[in-house]
């Protein structure tokens, strides 16, 4: 019976992916025949009367050419949630499907807040994400069991703040997607920059965007430098994975030193990230101590269906 279970609950858990990606697609569509087709020639038509260069200068308040460069980032970055959930599905990498399906999450979760009730495409994206999000936790069902307490409770750390991560990398890729299609004409620079009524520094904009994009690169690459499948974790691993952390938790505590508060949940979500840069290296030291505890017979874990 467990058996059957477990086949039918992986059936499901691939339907599901499959829905969620078909969901995605379908607002991409919706959003290119909505919103980026009708307002290309808009655009076209700035880039011809002032020139490439004007029109993504700022100084014009061209907003249309950044908001549909937002929108354009925004549809290529869930195409390619699509294309790799349906390639890791094909390939057997269900596992990989839940850190895929977090960061997705992270960075749709404030467009379903604005929009899921009220826009069509909204409600596709958030339908979409629920579906990869309940497929994946259903093809994962499978969980490690066995070994000492360090190598549970270090496990647990590291699942705990690796998907945590990976939420957090989806935000900071969306804030980033945000800058672009609100600031980088003059008076959004001006009031995010708080520099109203004289030159605007967009130096000062344009480090912004790369400290949101540094964040969610440096997020996504702690997450990805798990220990291996016995739960141990070479020093050349080990030292990737604190070097990367002391880089993320510098550029937070970067940010929070500037007391930046122009997206008024950026201080939580910095101080978030740094306790979960914490909470993952010492879930990997603690790997790495019950593995050595085990030993070889007792490292690698036993598997049981959700």
């Amino acid at each position: 019976m467990g058996g059957d279970g477990g086949r039918a609950a992986r059936k499901a858990g691939r339907a599901l992916v499959l829905l969620g990606a078909v969901l995605l697609l379908l607002e991409n569509v919706l959003s290119w025949v909505g919103y980026v087709i009708p307002t290309l020639p808009e655009v076209l038509d700035d880039v011809r009367l002032w020139g490439l260069g004007e029109a993504l200068s700022g100084e014009r308040d061209s907003i249309e050419v950044y908001s549909l460069l937002g929108e354009v980032l925004t549809d290529a970055y869930l195409l390619c949630v699509v294309v790799l959930a349906l390639l890791w599905l094909r390939r057997g990498r269900v596992r990989a499907l839940g850190p895929l399906a977090v960061h997705l999450l992270g960075f749709s979760l404030p467009t379903i807040r604005s929009f899921a009730l009220t826009r069509l495409w909204g409600l596709l994206m958030a339908l979409g994400a629920a579906a990869l999000l309940a497929g994946a936790a259903l093809l994962a069902g499978r969980r490690p069991r066995g070994g000492s307490a360090p190598v549970r409770y270090g496990r647990a750390a590291g699942d705990v703040a690796s998907l945590g991560l990976a939420f957090l990398s989806g935000v900071y890729l969306y804030t980033a997607c945000c800058v672009v299609t609100n600031e980088f004409y003059a008076s959004g620079m001006a009031k995010m920059a708080e520099q109203e009524g004289h030159a605007v520094d967009r130096a000062w904009v344009a480090l912004r965007l790369a400290h949101f994009v540094a964040a969610s690169v440096l997020s996504l690459l702690v997450r990805l430098e798990r220990p291996g499948p016995r739960g141990e974790a070479g020093r050349g691993r080990m030292a990737l994975r604190a070097a990367g952390c002391a880089a993320l938790v510098a550029l937070m505590l970067r940010g929070i030193a500037e007391h930046y508060s122009y997206y008024s949940f950026l201080p939580r979500l910095q101080t978030a990230t740094i306790y979960l840069c914490a909470l993952c290296l010492v879930g990997a030291a603690l790997e790495r101590v019950g593995s050595r505890l085990d030993g070889p017979a007792g490292a690698a874990p036993e598997w049981e269906d959700g």
